[in-house]
């Protein structure tokens, strides 16, 4: 079993060699420039079985913990291969009051440019490192709560201090703090934000954001990677609170 200290330097050595391939990559045209570091994949499943292996064993992570840290892994995993990994979970079709079908479970990758890669391989491994901080240093205490972590941001929430206005508006800092608290449920956010936050669509062919997610979840899943892209590129990204979204998501 790795230490936490071995886990932490090997994520640092794979972000290093992760970071010079996608800089060689945007400066070259030279389709063999796309082929990722040939053992990278491998080190970071090994880092991330590791970790499940020791989630596994507390009472402080709980199975969406464990498969938030999988979807993390193959969000990194497809990134280094200039995709976009997407998973969807199973939909009961309508129109008004006449069934149109069921759409099943299931995942995927479609492909993305190498400033999204760069982007989306960051986005896994912040996730990877979040669980890594709660881990204790011996593997074998009781790690800190992640509600204890965020207490401070749960008390800003919950004192009224925190003001969306300030940081791109209600939607963006839903969108921000569900993804950074580790959700992957798109559906699930899509009807929070229709039925409790009350926000509508800005994509003229859908009514809602539940009914934009039913109809195009790529494209509801990319207007959501934009306004996290927004959050970061206006320095909002590390202020918003990551349990802000339970305001309206249950």
């Amino acid at each position: 079993m790795m230490s936490k200290e071995t886990l932490q330097q090997e994520l640092e050595s794979i972000e290093a060699e992760v970071n010079a391939y996608f800089d060689k990559v945007e400066a070259s045209k030279d389709s063999e420039d796309r082929v990722p570091p040939s053992d990278v994949s491998q080190r970071l499943a090994s880092v991330v079985s590791e970790l499940h292996s020791i989630t596994g064993r507390s009472s402080l992570f709980d199975e969406l913990d464990q498969n938030t840290l999988r979807d993390s892994f193959r969000c990194a995993d497809a990134a280094l291969r200039l995709h976009r990994y997407q998973r969807w979970e199973k939909q009961v079709l309508h129109d008004e009051d006449i069934f149109l079908g069921v759409t099943e479970a299931g995942h995927g990758e479609y492909p993305i440019d190498v400033s999204d890669s760069r982007e989306e391989f960051r986005e896994g491994l912040d996730y990877i490192r979040r669980i890594l901080v709660l881990i204790p240093d011996d593997n074998t205490s009781n790690p800190a709560s992640p509600i204890q972590e965020s207490q401070a941001t749960e008390a800003m929430v919950e004192g009224n201090t925190f003001n969306p206005k300030e940081y791109g508006g209600k939607e963006l800092c839903i969108a921000v703090s569900y993804y950074k608290d580790g959700f992957r449920d798109l559906r699930r956010l899509a009807l929070a934000m229709k039925n409790s936050a009350h926000i509508g669509c800005p994509h003229a062919t859908y009514s809602d954001p539940l009914a934009w997610y039913e109809g195009n979840p790529k494209g509801f899943t990319q207007h959501l990677w934009k306004l996290r892209r927004k959050a970061k590129d206006n320095n909002w990204y590390d202020s918003i609170p990551s349990k802000y979204y339970q305001t309206y998501v249950r």
